[in-house]
């Protein structure tokens, strides 16, 4: 989590934010409820949610922006909010205006907040279909991850993932070891680890989330926070998640890490 004096500046950045005047160039948005939806991600980023979107792998790059970097995740809100582009470091993305024009349902659960720079990520990414509403498929591949983080300037990038093979307790321990020294880790799994208590298997990886506190192994059980759908998940033997080791590595797929 980034300390006080960063997000006190973060802040101050929304307050003028707030203030303005001008036309959005999402045009559907609401400065207001941008504002104070930024606020409360910059006191607890966690609060991110993708809901029925399929925009996991851009929630977990933008939760670590506004974990690390709270400043810096403000400014890339409220520039694609005012301009419809904005700097990701060396990357400009510029949505399309398709995006830009959508106007999110009556009703829908996911934040204004959170759609301006998720969906603008994902649109960006994209080189032939453009990425428009909330119904599109948004899916992340590992490479486009990876791709996203090098045109953005980012050098230090760490990866050991499969999208077919689970991965070993050697793969864990090292994505362990990457958040000890300071990277966000960015997992590959099957969401299924999370609905059935009984599955021991699964098919391919269709799930990101992030690494959001140490991993404590034993022979046989794994204990572990993950950061998805807008809250912490906890993997241990007293939560709803069981904390099974081999359960958990046949569902886990690797992971990509970088330092914000």
């Amino acid at each position: 989590m980034a300390d006080t004096s960063r997000i006190k500046e973060a802040k101050a950045y929304i307050k003028a934010f707030a203030e303005g005047k001008g036309k959005p160039a999402f045009l559907h948005m609401d400065r207001k409820k941008v504002a104070m939806g930024l606020t409360r991600r910059v006191d607890d980023p966690e609060v991110m949610n993708q809901k029925k979107a399929t925009l996991c792998g851009p929630f977990a790059l933008v939760y670590g922006l506004a974990l690390h970097q709270p400043l810096k995740y403000v400014q890339l809100v409220t520039e694609l909010f005012e301009h419809g582009k904005a700097k990701f470091k060396e990357w400009e993305l510029k949505p399309c205006r398709d995006l830009r024009s959508y106007k999110l349902p009556e009703g829908t659960l996911i934040s204004q907040c959170d759609w301006i720079p998720c969906a603008s990520f994902r649109d960006s990414g994209n080189w032939f279909f453009d990425y428009e509403k909330e119904t599109d498929r948004g899916g992340t591949k590992a490479s486009e991850i990876i791709t996203w983080l090098k045109k953005a300037g980012y050098s230090d990038i760490q990866d050991d993932y499969s999208k077919f093979d689970c991965e070993e307790r050697e793969n864990l321990q090292e994505a362990d070891n990457l958040r000890a020294a300071g990277y966000h880790v960015m997992m590959l799994i099957n969401a299924e680890f999370f609905k059935d208590v009984d599955s021991n298997w699964s098919l391919k990886s269709n799930h990101w989330v992030v690494l959001a506190s140490p991993v404590k192994f034993t022979a046989t059980t794994v204990d572990l926070k993950l950061y998805s759908w807008g809250r912490l998940i906890e993997v241990s033997a007293q939560k709803k998640v069981k904390n099974d080791l081999k359960r958990f590595l046949a569902h886990y797929y690797g992971y990509v890490a970088c330092k914000f």
